[in-house]
């Protein structure tokens, strides 16, 4: 299946947009720290903890699992620099993981959400078009980082 693979490369855009902050944190302001804060940590949660609800969903607790795996990865996004950011990556961690788990519910069952149940038919299809986009979402995340830590390292400068 896809799903695990897409899982990897999500945890690896996480992981690089994680070392992209780690690397400049000296040289941005802190509120933009903040700002880059809560999007990776967001972004990423949703990305990671939807695809471990689709690939989880058997399991009875895969939606708090998925819940989990989002405060984990906001909270170590939020270890950057200050606990107040901590505070900043729990808070975009938990919305971005609980968001990712229903995200994945739904697209397993579409009914919840009363949609016809033609929809069900194709629920490998959806699968794979929403763990790609994810992907998508994680990769776009980490260029966008890299960008304005790149482009406020130039204009530190000047």
């Amino acid at each position: 299946m896809v799903i695990p693979f897409i899982l990897m490369l999500n945890s690896g855009c996480a992981f690089a947009a994680f070392l992209i902050l780690k690397k400049k944190r000296s040289v941005i302001h802190k509120r933009l720290e903040r700002v880059l804060i809560g999007l990776g940590s967001s972004v990423m949660s949703l990305a990671i903890s939807m695809n471990v609800q689709l690939w989880l969903h058997v399991l009875a607790f895969a939606i708090y699992l998925s819940v989990l795996f989002g405060v984990a990865i906001g909270v170590v996004f939020g270890l950057l620099d200050m606990r107040q950011l901590m505070m900043i990556g729990y808070q975009q961690g938990l919305i971005g993981g609980l968001m990712g788990a229903m995200l994945g519910a739904v697209v397993l069952n579409p009914s919840l959400c009363g949609l016809p149940a033609e929809y069900g038919n194709s629920i490998e299809t959806h699968t794979a078009a929403f763990s790609f986009f994810s992907l998508f979402l994680s990769a776009a995340t980490v260029g966008l980082i890299y960008f304005i830590n790149e482009s406020s390292e130039v204009n530190s400068e000047v």
